[in-house]
C-alpha cells in the first residue's frame, strides 16, 4: 500500500489469457493493509506452464485487487524458461586416429549443450542408422539431467566392416527425450577414413591447376609476379593496386574433398605493403561456394615478409566441396600489394580422448546418488543408480567436483586426462547439517539470518572440500563464530 490511509478487507484475483499459462488457483484474501505497508498472501496462487513453452517466454499476469476502499487493475510478468539441448559437437575415440577405419570399433561421443534457460532432466538418448557398412554394437546411452549452459555426453560403440570403401559417409540420426514429455531430434555424418589432403603450391603459374580468381565487380587485380617479396623464391602470387577497383576478389583454390577431416593445417608465406587503408584481407572458407566464413584477418597495415601457420577448424572442414580463399575486400588503391608464396595444406592431427571415471557415495541422508552433478567446467556427468560415472574429455589438467544439494560439494584439483587412458575420480559426499533455531529478520531490503553453529563441529562438516591431486584433504571454508550470520 504505496498511500497513507489503511485499504480493508484486500482481495485478489489473477488471470491471463496467454496460451502457455494455466491458474489453478487464482484469488487471495490479504486482510487489512496499513498505509505505507504491506501484506503477503493468505492463499498461495498456483500456476502450470505448458511443457510447450518456449524458451524466454514473457507471459503476462492480470491482477484485479479490491478493498472496501478502492478497486485496482496491475499487471506483472514471468520469465517462463525451457531447455533447448543439441548435438554440439562428435567426436570419434578408436585409440589411434580419431577416424572410423575399414575393419576398426571405436566410441562415438555426443556432446549435447543445453542452450537453454531450464536444466533438462532424465535425459535419455538413442542414434540409429541404415548402412551396410556399420553395425551399432550400442545405440542408447541414458545422460540424466542437462543443466543450463552446461554440456553432457553420450558414449555409444559401432564397427566398420572390413570392405567400407574409403571416404563412405555414414548417416546417423539421434533422439533425446526426458521429463515433461521433453525431445529434440537431429543427424549428423561420419566418414570412414580419411581422404588425403595435400596441397602444394609454388606459383609457377599463374593461375595453378586447382586454383582459380573470383571479383565481384568482374575487375581482377590478382596475378603471378616474378619477385620474391613474400621471403620466398619468385615467382609469387600478387595482388595489386592496378587497376583501382572495388570488389571482393579471392584467389581461392577448387573444390576439394575434405570428407574425414576435422581441422587442416596451413602454411604460407606472405607480405603486406600498404598505401592508404580502406580494405580488409582475410582467410576464408566455405562448403558450398556460396556462403563464405572467416578463418583470420589481417590488418590493412604493413607486414613484412611472414610466414603464417594457422589451423583451419571451421564447419567447412569435412565438406566435400571444400575451398580456402586468400581475400581482398575494399578498394584496391588502397594497398601497393600483397604477396603470397609457398602454399602448403594438409590433414590436422586429430587428438585422442581420454576419461575420468570413478564413484560417487553419499554419507547419510536419504539423497539419490542419480541426482549428483559431477562437474568439469561447463561439462557435467550424471552417476548411475550404482555410483558409477564416465566423462570423456580432451587430454589435459582439469578440476572435477562433484555436487548435490544437502551434501558437501567435493573438488579434486589437477588431475590429468591422459589420451586412451581413465583417470579415477571417487567422491564421498556427506550429509551437510541443518542449521539449528534458525531465525530471519528483515530490515528494509536487507534479510539477516541467524542460527547455532554445529556442536560438534569438524572440518569434515564443512559445506566443501577440496583434494589436490594426491587427495590431501584441505577445507576452503574458515570455522564459524557460535553465532552465523548471512
Amino acid at each position: 500500500n504505496l498511500g497513507t490511509n489503511p485499504a480493508t478487507s484486500v482481495s485478489a484475483i489473477i488471470f491471463t489469457p496467454d496460451e502457455f499459462i494455466t491458474i489453478n488457483q487464482n484469488e487471495s484474501d490479504y486482510g487489512n493493509i496499513g498505509g505505507s505497508s504491506f501484506q503477503t498472501n493468505f492463499t498461495d496462487f498456483n500456476i502450470s506452464v505448458s511443457e510447450n513453452c518456449p524458451d524466454g517466454y514473457i507471459a503476462e499476469i492480470l491482477v484485479n485487487v479490491m478493498s472496501n476502499e478502492n478497486n485496482w487493475e496491475l499487471y506483472f510478468n514471468i520469465e517462463l524458461n525451457a531447455p533447448i539441448i543439441d548435438l554440439e559437437s562428435v567426436l570419434v575415440n578408436d585409440g589411434q586416429n580419431s577416424i572410423l577405419d575399414p575393419g576398426e570399433t571405436a566410441e562415438i561421443v555426443l556432446l549435447f549443450e543445453n542452450s537453454g534457460g531450464a536444466s533438462g532432466y532424465e535425459i535419455g538418448t538413442l542414434i540409429f542408422l541404415n548402412d551396410p557398412y556399420i553395425t551399432l554394437n550400442s545405440s542408447e546411452f541414458f545422460i540424466g539431467d542437462i543443466d543450463a549452459g552446461n554440456i553432457s555426453s553420450g558414449i555409444f560403440n559401432l564397427s566398420a566392416a572390413t570392405n567400407a570403401p574409403v571416404g563412405h559417409i555414414v548417416n546417423l540420426d539421434w533422439i533425446i527425450s526426458g521429463e515433461l514429455n521433453y525431445s529434440n531430434e537431429g543427424d549428423f555424418s561420419l566418414t570412414i577414413s580419411q581422404i588425403p589432403v595435400l596441397i602444394n603450391e609454388d606459383f609457377n603459374s599463374f593461375p595453378p591447376d586447382g586454383w582459380e580468381i573470383t571479383s565481384s565487380s568482374g575487375s581482377f587485380n590478382w596475378g603471378g609476379s616474378y619477385s620474391n617479396h613474400a621471403g620466398s623464391s619468385p615467382p609469387e602470387a600478387q595482388f595489386s593496386y592496378y587497376p583501382s577497383t572495388t570488389a571482393v576478389q579471392r584467389l581461392q583454390i577448387l573444390p576439394l574433398n575434405t570428407a574425414g577431416s576435422s581441422t587442416l593445417e596451413l602454411e604460407f608465406s606472405h607480405s603486406i605493403n600498404n598505401y592508404t587503408g580502406n580494405y580488409e584481407i582475410r582467410l576464408e572458407t566455405t562448403g558450398d561456394g556460396n556462403t563464405w566464413n572467416t578463418v583470420t584477418t589481417w590488418p590493412s597495415s604493413n607486414l613484412p615478409a611472414t610466414t603464417e601457420n594457422i589451423t583451419i577448424s571451421t564447419s567447412d572442414v569435412g565438406s566435400p566441396t571444400f575451398q580456402f580463399a586468400f581475400t581482398f575486400d575494399g578498394d584496391s588503391f588502397g594497398i601497393n600489394r600483397w604477396s603470397i608464396d609457398d602454399v602448403l595444406m594438409e590433414n590436422g592431427n586429430s587428438q585422442n580422448l581420454g576419461y575420468f571415471a570413478g564413484n560417487v557415495n553419499l554419507l547419510g541422508g536419504s539423497g539419490n546418488v542419480k541426482d549428483v552433478t559431477i562437474f568439469v567446467n561447463t561439462q557435467t556427468a550424471h552417476p548411475n543408480q550404482d555410483g558409477e560415472y564416465i566423462m570423456p574429455l580432451i587430454p589435459d589438467s582439469y578440476d572435477i567436483r562433484a555436487s548435490l544439494y544437502g551434501y558437501q560439494t567435493e573438488i579434486i584439483t589437477n588431475q590429468e586426462v591422459i589420451a586412451n587412458q581413465t583417470t579415477n575420480c571417487n567422491f564421498e559426499l556427506e550429509l551437510l547439517n541443518i542449521p539449528a533455531n534458525l531465525i530471519a529478520s528483515v530490515s528494509t531490503n536487507d534479510v539477516t539470518l541467524e542460527w547455532d553453529a554445529p556442536t560438534d563441529f569438524s572440518d569434515e562438516s564443512l559445506p566443501s572440500v577440496l583434494k589436490d591431486g594426491n587427495k590431501n584433504l584441505r577445507s576452503n571454508k574458515q570455522k564459524p563464530s557460535e553465532t552465523n550470520r548471512s
